[in-house]
């Protein structure tokens, strides 16, 4: 039996007049229009026969982010997603349903990224669009399991080489799957570039390996984001999988 521990919080940062993240946790998605946590949530469960995680940053430059990130997180509740083609089914269902949108309200456009981790009692499966990014953390020692979809471009500036919500008769988006057998005890994270932007791999580290509880964790791995500068929306999940006899 797998029994899963998990904490979220977002925040709208420092400087955004909006907080254009979303996520998805055991039966909970963020309003369209929300102003972030004022401090973490947390809960168990256990998979039934998934359960599924994601994160999604409504890209800052575009219109109406937030409505981009926001269907994205609807797309995923509503579907029975049991392994990486009903992820990959996500990416193809979200992508039209935001491009629909799109058009039917005339906007120039709307994106955003999506990585997201389904659990089973086998193990779990990974999906990844764009630069929201994915770590798996033993003994507070955190690996990147996604590689960002960026065009490195000068003074730090990357360029996103594919999100939620191009048409299809510009590109097809190609969402990255992965699958990972259970690690009992790993702790993985899902995050915005708000977080990972303004903290290096070592201060993540040291948060994770601090032994506090995840709730604990995700506030102060937001609070350093924010005391390091806070200049996007930050958003972290963090999830502990435990194999219980």
């Amino acid at each position: 039996m797998l029994r899963i521990e998990y904490a979220y919080m977002t925040h709208p940062g420092r400087y955004r007049k909006k907080n254009q993240d979303n996520l998805v946790c055991p039966e909970t998605i963020l309003p369209r229009i929300h102003d972030g946590m004022e401090s973490p949530a947390a809960g168990v469960t256990v998979p039934a026969p998934c359960t599924l995680f994601g994160v999604f940053d409504g890209m800052g430059g575009e219109d109406h982010g937030e409505v981009a990130s926001h269907i994205a997180a609807e797309t995923a509740v509503s579907m029975d997603i049991r392994d990486a083609g009903g992820l990959a089914s996500f990416c193809e269902e979200a992508n039209r349903s935001i491009c629909r949108y799109v058009k039917d309200n005339g906007f120039l456009s709307s994106g955003t990224t999506a990585s997201l981790l389904l659990f089973s009692e086998e193990g779990a499966y990974s999906c990844h669009v764009g630069d929201s990014r994915i770590y798996r953390c033993d003994y507070g020692i955190p690996e990147q399991l996604t590689r960002d979809d960026v065009l490195p471009g000068p003074r730090g500036k990357h360029m996103l080489l594919q999100c939620l919500g191009i048409p299809e008769d510009e590109m097809r988006i190609t969402p990255h799957l992965d699958y990972y057998p259970i690690r009992s005890g790993a702790v993985y994270m899902i995050c915005t570039d708000g977080l990972t932007n303004m903290l290096t791999e070592n201060q993540i580290a040291a948060v994770l390996s601090d032994g506090e509880s995840l709730e604990k964790q995700t506030g102060e791995l937001v609070e350093k984001a924010l005391e390091a500068g806070g200049r996007d929306n930050i958003t972290v999940v963090l999830i502990r999988a435990i194999a219980v006899k």
